[in-house]
């Protein structure tokens, strides 16, 4: 799913080598986990020139999970309307992630 934000192959590319060059030297088993899950996921979506760090970085892994899947949703939703209205919309780029995000926060936050 990450990598389907990728705008071009170029981005896909980018994104590849940055999770290809990313690791961890040490740490305990809770810091291993998030840098696989979160930190690993984050690199990537920066390579692609995602600015998804600042309102994602603090979440723990099943925050990460629930924010990309409901922000994904709401990609679906406005993609759906941006065809029945004839507008056009870049559902992989940064201003569509960040559109997502706060449709997402406002959707958790209305939940709560």
């Amino acid at each position: 799913m990450i990598a389907s934000t990728a705008r071009s192959n170029d981005e896909l590319d980018a994104m590849k080598a940055a999770v290809n060059g990313f690791s961890v030297a040490s740490g305990n088993a809770s810091r291993l986990v998030k840098a696989q899950l979160i930190d690993r996921t984050l690199v990537a979506l920066e390579a692609a020139g995602h600015d998804v760090t600042a309102a994602w970085g603090g979440l723990d892994a099943e925050q990460l999970a629930a924010r990309i899947e409901v922000a994904s949703g709401a990609m679906s939703v406005m993609i759906g309307a941006s065809d029945r209205l004839n507008i056009g919309f870049n559902a992989a780029s940064s201003t569509a992630l960040l559109a997502a995000s706060n449709i997402a926060k406002w959707r958790a936050a209305s939940i709560s």
